[in-house]
C-alpha cells in the first residue's frame, strides 16, 4: 500500500552514488516538503528486496533488473527513466602520470603489475570487472590475485589502507576516496559501464511525491554536479 501522508518516503539507493546522495537528499526533500528515508544497497540486492515484497516507493538500481520487477507487478511500466552511466575505475595509491589510463593495453600492463586486486564480489561492478577482463585475455592470468570482498567490504578503503595494490569500483566511488587516484578507467567498448534507472513503485501514480522526487534525480539542472562525482546522463 501507499505511504500515508506525513510518511516518508522510501527509496533504495546503489551503493555505487553513495558518495553524492546523502548530500542531495536533503535538498530533495526540501524540494518536496518530505522526508526521505533512504536504504543503501549494491545494485544487485535492490531487486531481491523489491521482490521479497519490502515497502517502497522509488528506487534506482541497473536497468536490466526492471522488466521482471514490472512483470511481478511491483514497479510502474511507465514510472522509469534512465538516471546515468558510471565508467568502471581501477584505482590505487600509486601517483598518476599524466591522467587515467583507458587504454586496453595500459589497463592489462597496470593489472599484470599488481600483486593484488580487490573487487566487490556481489556487487555490479565486481561483475562487470570479470567480465571486462576477460574480454580483455588476462582473466585466468590474474586471477590468483584477485580479492574478492563481500557486502559491507571495501575495496577502496583496502586500497586506501595498503592492503591490495588496486581497487574496482564504480568511477563515483573511488573519485572521492582519499588516498587513492583514478588510474584507468575501462573504455566503454568493452561495456563495462555501469547504467542506473530511476523507478516507481507500482502504487505510486503521476503526481505523487514519489514521482516528483523521479523528477527531481532525473532534471538536467543536476548534470554538472553528477558529472563532478563520475556520473553522466545518458
Amino acid at each position: 500500500m501507499a505511504p500515508h501522508d506525513g510518511e516518508p518516503l522510501r527509496a533504495f539507493i546503489p551503493r555505487a552514488i553513495d558518495s553524492f546522495m546523502p548530500g542531495l537528499i536533503p535538498t530533495m526533500e526540501q524540494r518536496l516538503g518530505t522526508t526521505i528515508e533512504a536504504t543503501f544497497e549494491l545494485n544487485p540486492i535492490i531487486p531481491q528486496r523489491v521482490l521479497a515484497g519490502e515497502p517502497f516507493d522509488l528506487g534506482i538500481t541497473n536497468p536490466w533488473y526492471l522488466p521482471k520487477l514490472i512483470d511481478h507487478g511491483l514497479v510502474s511500466p511507465s514510472g522509469h527513466r534512465a538516471f546515468g552511466r558510471v565508467a568502471l575505475a581501477i584505482a590505487g595509491r600509486e601517483p598518476m602520470v599524466e591522467g587515467p589510463e583507458t587504454s586496453p593495453a595500459g589497463i592489462i600492463a597496470l593489472l599484470r603489475r599488481a600483486n593484488s586486486i580487490a573487487y566487490t564480489a556481489e556487487g555490479t561492478s565486481g561483475r562487470t570487472f570479470l567480465d571486462a577482463i576477460a574480454r580483455l585475455g588476462v582473466g585466468r592470468e590474474i586471477e590468483a590475485r584477485l580479492v574478492p570482498m563481500g557486502i559491507g567490504q571495501s575495496p577502496s578503503r583496502a586500497a586506501a589502507e595498503g592492503k591490495v595494490d588496486l581497487a574496482i569500483a564504480p568511477l563515483t566511488t573511488v573519485a572521492v576516496a582519499p588516498s587513492l587516484n583514478v588510474l584507468a578507467l575501462f573504455p566503454s567498448d568493452l561495456g563495462a559501464d555501469i547504467d542506473m534507472s530511476v523507478f516507481l513503485a507500482a502504487h505510486r501514480h503521476e503526481g505523487s511525491l514519489a514521482s516528483k522526487a523521479l523528477d527531481f534525480l532525473t532534471d538536467p539542472g543536476l548534470d554538472p554536479l553528477l558529472r563532478n562525482y563520475g556520473l553522466v546522463r545518458p
